[in-house]
């Protein structure tokens, strides 16, 4: 049994999650997938939830594959399987061709991972196949009796095939025996427009009523206005009778074959049993596969500990919604590091509060389900027991409780089971009565609530509850942001600061009356009109401060890159004139060598006419002077590893450059002497004085930053990422990528343009095929495979 989330029918629907099951049983190929989705309930253990959200992130990837097991339409034979055990029983022709179908596609599985690559890159899907034994003998006596379209062949056995070519054989003769009657008959005017028909099974003519005595043979039936009779000519009888004989032994072959086959799958009805079960998991994996596709969803991060870490969160179905309409959905970030464990979100009216928090409940609850989010790959979920939710009005008249009442009846039941793995979403915290009592007992709630260490979202538009979230500890304000030039929302979430309800300005915009507006100005008091003010002058202190801030940081991220870049260039400079030396000394010392090899020649010459010992002198001279080359030859190199080598203390994360292939990567782990680097997809393990420090390689997706770091090709990084743009955008920056790298004298370049639909694929192929590239191919399946193009200059 699977352990469940505790959540309600109403808060579930209060988020909107029956429209997520009713999607996704949209995408059901069998009504079992279907009921499995309508049923779907989130998990709360976390072994089950990784294990699911696995299989669905790898069946999605499965699902871009060109060559790809693909569930099919089926249907339940769970009721055949029961009659299937009965001894003697013989299935209907159709329940055994819909087990064989099922069959052949988890065959499908089978062959799929038949490969080695397929196991290693899908190792959950993979698991699959030993849900169900490869079904292939257990196929092939069906497929015997039955062809795919769960027709009986001829041939299923030497009787049969008899008996089909006798059929055959009569069909010919009758139909001959036909054309000749009907071309008499027609000639004699015997006959109606229609000339023949079939009743009973029977091929007859249709006679007009005052020629029936005029051809020998059986009335079967005559027309309702009495015209036409629909006669059997006497020829043709015997015809019939063979055909209809022979047919009923055909049906009567085929019910012994049928019931053959079924004695012979009787023993194996378990394994076929597996085959069903599978064919219902895979269904419902695929579905979920399918959605979360739909609306770009990632495989997030899990944790034990309850926690609120949401990057670049959509609603799933605004954003489904709005890409029918093709209109953008602004994305939110909701991350509140530790101790911070709710969030009191406040700002004006239709800003998105409530689609926020509800957003923000869904992800949690289809994290739980085990499918894809429609947020960043690094948002983390921290798995939850029991969510608690209150949106909307309560109102019960069955109960006799008015909306505040009921809402006071839900946060007590929220208040006796809250604890540290609770979520809550509350809207319109401490609404509904009197703002002061109502204020004060919302404060009340929200403190015994902090108490408990619950998460979760409240939105409010209370003071003294924003003015609790900014004095306590574990609760942080957050707000809706809000275009005053425009008077409109910007459904942007700002975390850290309390958020204005922008009442009087939205009142302005709807045009109310001016006298009203100050009137209500004057009524609301100057304490909270000053607090209203103050609010309005932080939100823009804050929107000047983070421009500034991001200015900055651009400076910064430039200035870093200048400096690496400098340091890069001295540091080559110093390699280069040292090597240079070591060159020039290496030529010197090859000289010696050779003059060397010369004077131990005329040593021996010498030695003929006793001469040597003025040879020997000037050969000693020379190994000296030899010694002394490769002395410094050694100093030399000692000072190049010195130069080079004048970071040593690397770090995780750091970008260096391999001494011996130029190429640039990322440092990923240390361990003693040694360093694994990832360089592109590979990972490489070297000593650390093979490094050398590097800055961090270059985005391209920006124009800006394209133009001005491809015009610097001693800099030149050689991948491009594509993927996301438009063809248009995308060939702009081809051009000016591949000009770049021959320009610098780049070996190989790399392009990142994704499967998808192959468009961008096809794009680069063109393009490369216009330069003069030495070979353009495409890297291993775990390298990137065909969403990757390599060209060799």
């Amino acid at each position: 049994m699977s352990h469940q989330v505790d959540i309600s029918p109403s808060a579930e629907e209060q988020i909107e999650f029956h429209k997520i099951r009713e999607l996704l049983a949209g995408y059901a190929r069998g009504a079992f997938g279907r009921e499995a989705c309508l049923r779907l309930h989130p998990l709360s253990d976390i072994g089950e939830i990784q294990h699911r959200l696995d299989q669905v992130y790898e069946y999605a990837e499965i699902s871009a594959l060109s060559a790809r097991p693909q569930l099919s339409v089926y249907e339940d034979v769970a009721q055949s399987l029961e009659h299937l055990a009965i001894d003697g029983y013989v299935l209907p022709q159709e329940d055994i061709h819909e087990m064989g179908r099922q069959m052949e596609q988890v065959k499908l599985i089978h062959e799929f991972f038949s490969k080695p690559d397929n196991r290693r890159d899908y190792p959950e899907i993979y698991q699959w196949t030993f849900l169900a034994a490869d079904p292939t003998k257990l196929l092939k006596p069906i497929r015997v009796i039955l062809d795919e379209k769960g027709a009986v062949r001829p041939d299923a056995s030497p009787e049969l095939l008899t008996i089909a070519r006798a059929i055959e054989t009569e069909a010919g003769r009758l139909n001959r025996e036909f054309v000749r009657l009907i071309s008499r008959y027609k000639a004699d005017g015997y006959l109606t427009d229609t000339v023949e028909s079939v009743r009973s099974g029977r091929r007859v003519l249709c006679v007009q009523a005052e020629y029936k005595r005029k051809i020998k043979g059986i009335i079967h039936d005559e027309s309702t206005t009495g015209r036409t009779v629909f006669l059997e000519p006497e020829l043709i009888v015997e015809i019939n009778n063979n055909i209809i004989e022979l047919e009923g032994e055909f049906k009567k072959e085929v019910l012994r074959l049928l019931k053959e086959l079924c004695h012979s799958l009787r023993p194996h009805k378990d394994q076929i049993d597996d085959v069903c079960r599978l064919i219902h998991h895979w269904d419902l994996i695929q579905s979920m596969a399918l959605l979360g596709m739909s609306y770009r969803g990632q495989r997030p991060k899990l944790q034990e500990a309850a926690t609120l870490h949401l990057v670049q969160a959509r609603h799933p179905l605004l954003y489904l919604k709005n890409k029918t309409r093709q209109k953008a959905v602004i994305p939110f970030d909701l991350i509140l590091n530790p101790p911070n464990r709710l969030l009191i979100l406040s700002g004006p009216n239709a800003g998105g509060k409530s689609i926020l928090m509800k957003a923000t409940g869904l992800i949690q609850v289809i994290a739980q389900c085990g499918m894809l989010i429609p947020a960043d790959g690094s948002t983390v979920i921290g798995v939850v027991h029991r969510i608690c939710v209150d949106i909307g009005d309560q109102q019960s008249i069955e109960e006799d409780l008015s909306t505040y009442s009921s809402r006071l009846k839900n946060m007590k039941a929220t208040l006796d089971a809250a604890d540290d793995s609770t979520m809550i979403l509350v809207d319109e915290f401490g609404s509904g009565t009197d703002p002061k009592i109502g204020g004060a007992i919302a404060e009340a709630i929200l403190d015994a609530l902090v108490k408990r260490n619950t998460y979760g979202v409240l939105t409010t538009h209370y003071p003294n509850i924003k003015m609790y979230a900014h004095n306590t500890k574990g609760v942080v304000n957050g707000a809706m942001m809000f275009d005053k030039e425009k008077i409109q929302p910007t459904y942007q979430l700002k975390i850290g600061k309390p958020g204005s309800s922008f009442a009087f300005e939205i009142a302005e915009r709807t045009g109310l009356p001016s006298e009203v507006i100050e009137y209500a100005r004057k009524r609301a008091g100057s304490q909270a009109m000053e607090l209203e003010d103050l609010i309005h002058d932080l939100d823009d202190k804050t929107l000047r401060l983070d421009t500034e801030i991001k200015n900055l940081q651009e400076k910064q991220r430039e200035l870093d890159k200048l400096v690496a870049n400098y340091e890069q260039l001295r540091l080559d400079l110093e390699i280069k004139r040292k090597k240079f030396k070591i060159d020039q000394k290496k030529a010197s010392l090859n000289e010696v060598s050779m003059y060397s090899q010369e004077m131990n020649k005329l040593l021996k010459d010498l030695k003929k006419e006793k001469d040597a010992e003025k040879a020997k002198e000037q050969i000693e001279k020379i190994k000296v002077k030899q010694s002394q080359f490769s002395t410094e030859i050694k100093e030399l190199a000692d000072e190049l590893v010195e130069v080079t080598d004048f970071k040593r203390d690397f770090l995780v994360g750091d970008h260096v450059k391999l001494r011996s292939t130029g190429q640039f990567g990322v440092v990923d782990r240390i361990t003693k002497d040694r360093a694994v680097v990832v360089v592109g997809q590979l990972q490489m393990t070297m000593p650390l004085s093979e490094l050398v420090p590097a800055n961090a390689p270059v985005e391209v997706k920006k124009h800006s930053s394209l133009t001005k770091d491809i015009g610097d090709y001693s800099r030149f990084e050689n991948e491009l990422d594509i993927r996301g743009m438009l063809p248009e955008e995308a060939s702009h920056y081809l051009e000016r990528f591949i000009d770049a790298a021959f320009m610098s004298s780049q070996y190989q370049i790399r392009i990142v343009h994704g499967k998808g639909t192959g468009v961008l694929r096809q794009l680069v192929a063109r393009k490369m095929k216009s330069y003069p590239f030495k070979e353009i191919t495409h890297p291993e399946k775990n390298q990137g495979g065909d969403g990757v193009t390599i060209g060799i200059l």
